[in-house]
């Protein structure tokens, strides 16, 4: 901790420092539940079964003891004040025809190979289909009774229309067979089978939570922090779990037909890219930006949601160089909404900032690239040909304790840990190696991930 500590710019508020108590004493909160449970449950016993006559007023104080303990747990759980052991990951080891889920030192790993997309969708919603139904089940809830998830569903439907135009055919059918195999995976068992069906809306609002520009002033912030050099990627996925997305993180091979092989840190369900490298060793991560306006639209039919956009550049490219020229390339797909996409191989690393260049039409974004060994930092600000904007979420405390760390040598893994850079949105957090073509992934967790153990995964297994 001393090693981390003298990095330091600025250190973490008293709010993020209890927060980060509760994470790190996760084992001892849970213990404390189980133990007042019980005493709330022995005070209902004791007064229902007393000698004389029911003494209700212990059995309303051992009802509301479990009460307020159960809520506080909940509350905890939600806010992404616990850690997540290995029992808490819902996903159950199993096979369906090439694909499998299993797990790596405590990390649930999907690996899927298929013919057609609907095929692999089908085998991912199938064998992650306990997680979904639970992830799932939970967000129904956060939906139904929190104020964010009333105004996220009614953002939502608002915009499912337009959002299903800007999802390519390939990725809409496997869409859909995800909602299929998880379908036909919960209706196994008897209880599950009582619950409502999955639904495509469902599946889609997944890759919508932290993108729409209508959520940016409803929905709890999102941040990511990536750092660029030649040798490796540091990036920090900074998403709000909810309670949820952190245990149904996964680590994802997929092979489709004749295409190139995807290795991806994403979250089940997700059939875009968050941070992914393909088979040819282009790595790709995104981050949201400040910057709401597009500046210069492109036309509707050639409108793609930011997820999707990604997996369509990894799948078309064999080089950082070819995802330049696709990014900057007007007469093909563009996303849908400003954002910046931090991309890597071996011999080019640059960001990418959509929508951000004050520029004409025919080059609406601005490109930071990696010179002279000099690592290029992207977190939420607007990136403005080399002006930088006030950014979201710590912004400032981020920049700066990258900035130190990375004048006193420090590793990408050690400033992926710092105050502010991990913190409680931080459910991921990656480190490419790109001459190994290694991914180092952190467990995934609830909040402040990033200090988690790291697995180390090959990007190429079909090789």
């Amino acid at each position: 901790m001393e090693a981390a500590l003298n990095l330091i710019s600025v250190d973490y508020d008293r709010m993020q420092q209890i927060q980060l108590f509760l994470v790190d004493h996760t084992t001892a909160i849970k213990v404390t539940r189980v133990v007042l449970d019980i005493l709330g449950a022995g005070l209902v016993c004791a007064g229902l079964f007393s000698a004389a006559q029911p003494v209700f007023s212990l059995v309303i104080s051992g009802i509301a003891l479990v009460v307020v303990i159960e809520v506080a747990f909940f509350a905890l759980r939600f806010l992404g004040f616990l850690n997540i052991s290995e029992g808490d990951r819902p996903f159950v080891e199993g096979t369906y025809e090439k694909s499998r889920l299993y797990y790596k030192e405590g990390m649930p790993v999907l690996e899927i190979e298929a013919d057609t997309h609907y095929d692999a969708g089908y085998a991912h919603g199938y064998l992650a289909g306990e997680g979904l139904v639970s992830m799932l089940i939970r967000l129904q809830l956060i939906v139904r009774f929190t104020p964010f998830g009333k105004r996220l569903d009614e953002i939502f439907s608002k915009n499912f229309s337009k959002l299903l135009k800007q999802i390519p055919k390939d990725y809409r059918d496997e869409i859909e067979g995800v909602v299929a195999g998880v379908n036909a995976k919960k209706n196994e068992s008897w209880f599950a089978r009582m619950l409502p069906d999955l639904t495509e809306p469902n599946i889609i609002a997944l890759h919508y939570l932290s993108t729409l520009d209508d959520l940016k002033d409803a929905a709890p912030a999102a941040a990511c922090s990536v750092i660029l050099t030649p040798e490796e990627v540091g990036r920090n996925l900074d998403w709000p779990s909810m309670g949820v997305l952190g245990n149904a993180s996964l680590m994802k091979y997929q092979k489709i037909g004749d295409g190139p092989g995807l290795c991806e840190m994403t979250i089940a369900g997700c059939c875009g890219s968050l941070t992914a490298v393909n088979e040819h060793g282009v790595f790709a991560a995104m981050n949201v930006t400040s910057q709401t306006t597009v500046k210069s639209p492109p036309t509707e039919e050639k409108r793609i949601g930011q997820v999707f956009f990604n997996r369509h550049l990894l799948e078309h490219a064999r080089s950082a160089e070819e995802v330049r020229a696709l990014c900057m390339n007007q007469d093909g797909f563009q996303p849908d909404a400003p954002y910046h996409l931090s991309v890597a191989d071996r011999t080019d690393q640059f960001s990418c900032h959509f929508y951000q260049e004050d520029g004409t039409l025919e080059t609406p974004h601005t490109i930071r690239s990696v010179r002279d060994d000099k690592p290029v930092v992207t977190l939420n600000a607007t990136y403005s040909g080399d002006s930088e904007s006030s950014g979201m979420y710590y912004h400032e405390q981020r920049k700066k304790n990258i900035a130190r760390g990375l004048k006193k040598g420090a590793s990408l893994t050690e400033l992926l840990s710092q105050p502010y850079v991990n913190n409680e949105l931080t459910i991921h957090s990656v480190v490419y190696q790109i001459q190994e073509g290694e991914l180092h992934i952190a467990l995934p967790s609830h909040s402040f991930s990033a200090k988690n153990p790291r697995v180390k995964f090959k990007t190429n297994i079909w090789a």
